[in-house]
């Protein structure tokens, strides 16, 4: 009859399990991930890609134009006439095991934008005035101020639109009326005093 050691097949038992558990937990898959700076961004922008990627040591990126990057993080700037719309990153990393994965992201493409506040002096005599820019958007003020507001800030009529040029109209609903026109530039907040 054969005889068992059970302590000496215990201690390689566990041997065994701990080097399987080892090497395995050593060979993970590669996980393909990444960031934009921002969801959205206008024509003539520079996009910037923050890789996430886990167990990678080799990146491929396929950017919105067909071109491609092998750097782990990379940026590309968006040509000043690209059309507004969504468009594709994607991102295939790899691990020197052999592993790979990928992951495709979206950004959108959008009008670059402005605000412009509309206001009126606390010394004024007329009435609170509604504008309206391009006979569409209608705001009203509701606040008189001592001095130039901010866009947004309470009681004015600021809108926020597409960069370009606009008419607007504007009255007190009892004698005074405005009119004229104005140019969003992009990001700034311009200001027009109804007197």
């Amino acid at each position: 009859m054969m005889k068992i050691n059970f302590k000496k097949n215990a201690v390689l038992l566990a041997f065994t399990f701990l080097s399987v558990l080892v090497i395995t937990g050593c060979k993970k898959d590669s996980e393909a991930n990444f960031r934009t700076d921002k969801e959205e961004y206008n024509p003539g922008d520079i996009v910037e890609l923050s890789n996430l990627s886990l167990y990678s040591n080799t990146y491929k990126w396929t950017l919105p134009d067909g071109q491609t990057s092998t750097k782990e993080n990379t940026t590309f700037p968006l040509v000043d006439t690209i059309p507004y719309g969504t468009y594709t990153i994607k991102l295939d990393a790899s691990s020197e095991k052999g592993g790979s994965s990928s992951i495709t992201k979206t950004i959108k493409v959008v009008p670059p934008r402005g605000q412009i506040v509309f206001w009126q002096h606390d010394t004024t005599e007329f009435a609170n005035a509604v504008i309206s820019v391009d006979l569409q958007n209608i705001k009203t003020i509701t606040k008189k101020h001592p001095n130039i507001p901010f866009c947004q800030e309470d009681g004015t009529a600021t809108f926020d639109l597409t960069v370009g040029a606009y008419l607007y109209t504007a009255t007190d609903g009892v004698s005074k009326t405005w009119s004229g026109s104005f140019f969003i530039y992009k990001d700034a907040c311009l200001n027009i005093e109804l007197r």
